[in-house]
């Protein structure tokens, strides 16, 4: 089963895709209300969907970014590159702040973009 957000009508939306057509979800349904719905709860709401939600023309409607995050984390960096990085200052190993206070920085989640 493929879930999909789209705009239609400058109103984002979620969907079952079925071929070239998609079944929306019932209004207000988020990509969030569907994640928390579980796999169990995400089955049975597209199946009905399926079942009773008029179809829509894929190319009637635009595809936006399948997930709305709340935040982005960014752990700029892995253990190997610190542990390279390290080699180049003289030193061997990773320091022990490293897994205590991993570096990271926060994004903007309205930076995610849809397919293409």
């Amino acid at each position: 089963m493929k879930i999909a957000r789209y705009l239609l009508a400058n109103e984002t939306r979620v969907g079952v895709v079925d071929g070239d057509r998609i079944h929306p979800f019932p209004e207000g349904t988020t990509i969030n209300v569907v994640v928390e719905l579980g796999l169990e709860g995400l089955l049975d709401t597209g199946a009905q969907a399926l079942r009773t939600s008029p179809a829509v023309p894929l190319a009637d409607v635009t595809l936006v970014s399948p997930v709305e995050p709340r935040l982005l984390r960014d752990f700029t960096t892995f253990e190997q590159h610190v542990e390279g990085m390290m080699k180049f200052s003289g030193h061997s190993g990773i320091v022990d702040a490293f897994y205590e206070f991993p570096p990271f920085y926060t994004a903007t989640p309205h930076v995610t973009t849809g397919p293409g």
